[in-house]
């Protein structure tokens, strides 16, 4: 993803070498695989030197054979500080055998690259939107389609079939499909079971375009009608959910959004009459509140960052309660944007008049 985000290339055993001399003075230079036409045969072209410079903006492009003559001249007159994005993984590095990248002497550039990655620019924030309108038709095919006897996996894979019918990459991660008391296991997996009347369905899903991603969690009744009970559990979702969004301020710290997101979880369960668990609200809420949103579902694992202005960070409060066999989560995206958050998934229909009965969305 790192690479990615510096290139716009995406084909593998590329390198990509940004180097400051000591007047602050800064290159970059980029190695590509020569062209093979026996492996061409088997796996197809690759990409050339004029194409590389054209998805890329970098002018300074050679083959991997100048790779390590390169690196040697570069660093022969000075003890270089040298760098490497370390979450690719030891053996897709390509320069073990260059005897300077010694693990031990090596500064992990991953950290200055999140924080990079963090603001959007707003190219980043339009391919964003163009994946979130994707998943907003996967999730229409949803509703139009949710009934019982269904199986989760149908209704993950009718997902997945609208999002590349419309033109996406992909999913940014598989589906859950979780109806039922699967709806209260975090990351469920297995989507195999038949759906039952009556049940609800949590579905967490994405789609991705042109490498980024939208992370939305909806939470539906299978027969277009809530019970009692899972109504009220809802509300308490929901209304936890639109009070949390509006706390989405450049300067505000997301460790606080978390706190806040249980203390509005017991005033509303309080609220609508529904009694903590013994243990505290934990035993129902116990996951984070959100996460940076990007090129990687969770661009970030950092949950102590302070927002501003460029972040989309999700917004995924939910109950998982055991005993009523009753999960819930609504996730939507949200742009920082000074004191005014903007949801950029708000059209993805969440209020219950909008995903009941006869007003569910047939268009």
């Amino acid at each position: 993803s790192n690479y990615f985000y510096l290139t716009g290339l995406t084909e593998p055993e590329q390198s990509l070498v940004l180097y400051k001399d000591e007047l602050g003075n800064t290159y970059e230079k980029l190695f590509i695989p020569e062209s093979n036409p026996e492996m061409e045969k088997w796996i197809g072209s690759k990409i050339s030197l004029e194409d590389a410079s054209k998805i890329s903006g970098i002018e300074d492009i050679v083959y991997n054979s100048l790779k390590i003559d390169y690196l040697e001249d570069l660093t022969s007159t000075v003890d270089p500080i040298i760098g490497i994005d370390k979450t690719q993984p030891v053996h897709a590095r390509d320069l073990n055998d260059y005897p300077l990248f010694n693990e031990e002497k090596l500064i992990d550039l991953s950290p200055f690259l999140e924080k990079s990655r963090f603001i959007k620019d707003k190219e980043e924030i339009e391919q964003i939107q163009k994946a979130i309108e994707l998943t907003d038709q996967g999730i229409n095919e949803l509703l139009k389609n949710l009934k019982p006897g269904l199986k989760e996996y149908q209704l993950a894979a009718l997902f997945e079939y609208s999002v590349k019918n419309n033109g996406g990459d992909g999913l940014s991660f598989p589906t859950i499909a979780a109806a039922g008391e699967n709806g209260t296991i975090l990351h469920y997996t297995k989507n195999n079971k038949e759906i039952k009347d009556n049940e609800l369905v949590l579905f967490d899903l994405g789609a991705k375009f042109n490498g980024y991603c939208a992370d939305v969690s909806r939470t539906f009744p299978v027969t277009g009608k809530f019970t009692p009970i899972q109504e009220k559990f809802y509300n308490v979702v929901l209304k936890t959910q639109k009070e949390l969004i509006k706390n989405y301020k450049s300067g505000t710290k997301l460790s606080e959004i978390q706190q806040l997101t249980k203390d509005l979880f017991i005033q509303n369960l309080e609220n609508e009459g529904i009694p903590i668990p013994e243990n505290g609200i934990e035993d129902w809420y116990y996951h984070n509140v959100g996460h940076s949103l990007g090129l990687n579902t969770h661009d970030s694992q950092n949950r102590n960052i302070i927002l501003e202005d460029g972040m989309i960070i999700t917004c995924e409060p939910g109950l998982y309660a055991q005993e009523y066999n009753i999960g819930i989560r609504i996730e939507d995206d949200i742009l920082i944007n000074g004191d005014n958050p903007i949801n950029l998934t708000e059209n993805i229909p969440k209020e219950i008049e909008d995903i009941t009965g006869n007003k569910r969305r047939l268009n």
